[in-house]
């Protein structure tokens, strides 16, 4: 984090030295975020929103997703192996909450582990309409 402020500055400065010899009125000088961004775009080799495929017109595809309103819930693949884990990610097709680890694209979290197969799938939505109905029994 630190090395990134520094180049910031670093940055902003020289586009203060370039401009004063040019007659460009009004500089822009980049805040940290925006320097963040552009550096891992620059590193990448494509813009942010290209990596990452926020539309909803997929919705045939299982893929997780934030809950709404950030809300932590039990993922259903880490009860159904007997363990304790709270998650903010859902399968947008399920609905059913699971562990992602990003995009949910690495091969050993529980909503790539959840999909592998479709008996799989299928145990973690009932395990998860179980772990429902306890909850509404208990409130």
């Amino acid at each position: 984090m630190f090395g990134t402020s520094n180049a910031l500055v670093l940055y902003n400065e020289q586009k203060k030295i370039r401009s004063e010899g040019s007659d460009l009125p009004n500089i822009s000088y980049m805040n940290i975020v925006q320097f963040k961004i552009q550096v891992v775009e620059d590193l990448v080799g494509s813009s942010i929103s290209d990596l990452f495929d926020t539309s909803c017109e997929h919705v045939h595809e299982h893929v997780a997703v934030p809950i709404e309103g950030g809300v932590r819930s039990r993922c259903a693949y880490c009860a159904l192996m007997s363990r304790m884990c709270r998650t903010r990610f859902q399968c947008i097709v399920c609905g059913v909450p699971l562990c992602a680890m990003g995009s949910g694209k690495v091969e050993n979290d529980c909503f790539s582990q959840a999909h592998k197969t479709e008996d799989r799938r299928q145990m973690v939505c009932t395990k998860f309409r179980e772990m429902q109905k306890k909850n509404r029994k208990q409130k």
